[in-house]
């Protein structure tokens, strides 16, 4: 009777009750994707808010190791992205990494892994299309411009990406604002 009643609580747990709801909207979430194939495009004009006039392919793997290790290392609060963050890494399992096809990248995907994208690029990991000179680029000239400095409270500046031709291909503003806390002594 003992196992009846245990089984019964955990049954109707809010923690159960939550794992059960996330299942289902992982589940449902995946239903929604196309098959994943080896490379995704991650940024492109249609991506973001027009930031992109260029392709960013980045392989499957490495989006899988970015997921694995993004899980491990950040908190996340919303309940939508706690469902993307399950569900990708079990889409992009099932990529067919032999068959040279690029799939886009979900829309509702995009807002995880903007913040990463000129990191890939600069590591190598991600290869970059300029939609003006219909071609791969190697190197992608990142600079920041307009730098601005308010003492300790925050930074802004924007980032500008160009091909070697010298056709803008990114262009984001980016700020940090620092938040500090009141100093307080334990006595």
């Amino acid at each position: 009777m003992a196992f009846v009643w245990e089984s019964l609580k955990r049954a109707f747990s809010k923690p159960h009750r939550e794992q059960q709801r996330m299942d289902r909207e992982v589940q449902a979430f995946l239903e929604t994707l196309p098959p994943c194939h080896q490379f995704l495009l991650v940024a492109s004009p249609e991506l973001g808010e027009g930031e992109y006039s260029c392709g960013v392919v980045l392989p499957a793997h490495e989006l899988l190791a970015w997921y694995r290790k993004e899980a491990e290392q950040t908190t996340i609060y919303s309940w939508d992205a706690k469902v993307r963050r399950r569900a990708m890494p079990l889409w992009l399992e099932q990529a067919r990494i032999k068959d040279g096809k690029v799939t886009d990248l979900p829309r509702s995907v995009f807002c995880d892994v903007r913040g990463s994208i000129a990191d890939w690029v600069e590591a190598g990991q991600a290869h970059v299309w300029c939609y003006h000179c219909e071609s791969w680029v190697d190197e992608v000239a990142m600079s920041k411009t307009d730098e601005s400095h308010l003492g300790r409270l925050s930074s802004s500046w924007t980032d500008v990406w160009f091909c070697p031709q010298g056709h803008k291909m990114h262009e984001e503003r980016q700020e940090i604002r620092w938040i500090y806390g009141k100093r307080r002594s334990v006595s």
